[in-house]
C-alpha cells in the first residue's frame, strides 16, 4: 500500500494525516501502525507554499529535507485535579517542583482575578496562598531564589491597562513587595535573569483588543543595585507581544509572538536571542509554524526549551509540543497535546509534563492533565529520513510516528505492509 503524507488544518498542531492514494481513504491522523514502512522522500520546491510554513520533526536552518521521531502520544495524557477556578492568559512560574499559577482571566466575561494557586504532583491538590496586590494578566514572570518576579501586564479585566509595576511573590512567607517600576508600562514581553540582573524586553503599551502599540526597547534592572533602576540595552528586532520567553546558559530567547492585536493574521515565527556580555540581538532557527500566546507555556528543561500549544494564524489553537536545541539550533517536534490550548499554563518536573488551564479560544479552562517527559538530550538524538528512501524494520513498530515536511518539499510517501 502507498500512502501519501499532507499537511492536515493548523489546529492539530502541524501534524500531518495520511491518506491512502488508491482507494483515497483515511488512515491516520499522524499515526503509522506498520510492522515494516519505507519512507520516500523527494525533495523538489513547492509551489505557492511559504517556506517554513509546516516546519519539521526536526527544524533549523538547514532546512532539513524530512525527520521521523516517535512523539508522546497525544492519547497519553492522564488527568489531575482540575485548576480550583478556570485561567488563561495568567502568569505561571514552577518553584520546588510546585507549579504556581497567578492572576489571569478567570470567567467566560474575561474578569481578572488577583489569586495565587499552587499545585502540588505529590498530592496532586491546588492550594490558594495567596492573593495578588492587583489582578494582572499578561506579565512574563521569573524566578529569583525563593520569589516570583512579575513585570507589568494588563491590569483588571479585558482589555485591561498595561502598568509599570513590578511585584515579587515570595513562595516561603507567601509575601509581596514592590521592585522598580518600568520606565514604560508594558505587557505581553519577555523577561528573563542573567547573572543580577532581570531583563525586560517587547510587549506593547495601551489596552488590548487594538489599542496596543508594539515596543522593542530592552531594559534591566540589577537586583543587586535597585537604586540604579532600569537602564536601557539593545533594541529586540521585531517589536511584538506575546511572545514566548525564556533564559538559558546567559542568554535572553524571544520565541514567536504576535504584532498587535492581530492574532488571525500577526503570529510570527521569529526567534531571536540576546547576548548581554555584547549587547547583540541575534536571529536563529525559526518556529516551524507562527505562533503567539505562548508567554506561559514556554519554559526551560535539561538545558532546552519547551513550548506547548499555542495560537496560529487564522486564531488557531494547537496541540503541539516543542523543544528546542540551542546546542543543535534546531526544533523538534517533540508530543501532542491531547486537544489545542492556548495560553496554558506548563510544568516538568521528575520525568512528567504538567499542563493547566489555558482553552483552545478565548475562554479559560481549569482541567489539567500531565504526561511523562523524556525528551532525547540533543536534535541530533532524532531519528531522520533524507531525502531518498530507507526502511525501518520493526523499529516502529506500533509507535506514534509522524512525518512533516518543511516547505521545500513536494512530497512524502509512506510504502507500509499493513
Amino acid at each position: 500500500m502507498v500512502v501519501s503524507v499532507v499537511p492536515c488544518p493548523l489546529n492539530c498542531g502541524s501534524r500531518f494525516t495520511i491518506e491512502s492514494l488508491e482507494p483515497r481513504r483515511l488512515l491516520h491522523a499522524g499515526h503509522l501502525h506498520a510492522d515494516d514502512f519505507e519512507a520516500n522522500v523527494t525533495e523538489t520546491p513547492v509551489i505557492d507554499e511559504p517556506a517554513n510554513r509546516f516546519g519539521g520533526n526536526v527544524f533549523d536552518g538547514a532546512n532539513q529535507a524530512a525527520v521521523a521521531a516517535p512523539l508522546n502520544d497525544a492519547a497519553g495524557w492522564t488527568d489531575i485535579a482540575p485548576l480550583p477556578v478556570p485561567r488563561i492568559e495568567a502568569q505561571a512560574e514552577s518553584k520546588g517542583g510546585r507549579l504556581y499559577v497567578l492572576g489571569g482571566f478567570a470567567d467566560d466575561d474575561l474578569q481578572a482575578t488577583n489569586r495565587v494557586d499552587m499545585y502540588d504532583p505529590q498530592e496532586d491538590r491546588w492550594t490558594r496562598v495567596s492573593r495578588m496586590p492587583v489582578a494582572v494578566t499578561h506579565a512574563p514572570t521569573v524566578v529569583d531564589g525563593n520569589n516570583i518576579i512579575l513585570i507589568g501586564g494588563y491590569v483588571g479585566a479585558w482589555p485591561g491597562t498595561a502598568t509599570r509595576d513590578v511585584w515579587m511573590f515570595n513562595t516561603h512567607n507567601k509575601r509581596w513587595a514592590s521592585l522598580p517600576p518600568l520606565p514604560q508600562a508594558r505587557a505581553g514581553g519577555g523577561a528573563g535573569i542573567v547573572g543580577t540582573k532581570l531583563y525586560y524586553y517587547g510587549g506593547s503599551s495601551g489596552s488590548a483588543g487594538g489599542g496596543e502599540t508594539d515596543h522593542a526597547n530592552t531594559w534591566f534592572l540589577d537586583l543587586a543595585n535597585q537604586d540604579l533602576g532600569w537602564n536601557r540595552r539593545a533594541s529586540l528586532p521585531v517589536p511584538r507581544n506575546h511572545i514566548g520567553y525564556a533564559s538559558l546558559g546567559g542568554k535572553l530567547y524571544a520565541i514567536g509572538g504576535q504584532l498587535l492585536d492581530f492574532a488571525s493574521t500577526g503570529n510570527q515565527t521569529a526567534v531571536h536571542s540576546y547576548n548581554p556580555k555584547n549587547n547583540r540581538w541575534s536571529e536563529i532557527a525559526p518556529l516551524p509554524i507562527p505562533l503567539g500566546h505562548i508567554h506561559t507555556s514556554t519554559i526551560i528543561d535539561s538545558g532546552n526549551i519547551v513550548v506547548a500549544g499555542g495560537l496560529t494564524e487564522g486564531r488557531q489553537s494547537v496541540s503541539a509540543v516543542y523543544v528546542f536545541y540551542p546546542q543543535d539550533n534546531a526544533w523538534v517536534l517533540r508530543g501532542e497535546l491531547p486537544s489545542p490550548r492556548n495560553s496554558t499554563n506548563v510544568m516538568i518536573a521528575d520525568g512528567t509534563i504538567y499542563i493547566a488551564g489555558g482553552g483552545p479560544g478565548v475562554n479559560p479552562e481549569s482541567s489539567a492533565i500531565k504526561q511523562p517527559w523524556n525528551p532525547p538530550p540533543r536534535a541530533a538524538d532524532v531519528p531522520r529520513v533524507a531525502a531518498g528512501s530507507r526502511s525501518f524494520d520493526g523499529i516502529f513498530d506500533d509507535p506514534d510516528f509522524a512525518i512533516v515536511a518543511p516547505g521545500q518539499l513536494a512530497s512524502v510517501d509512506i510504502l507500509a505492509r499493513f
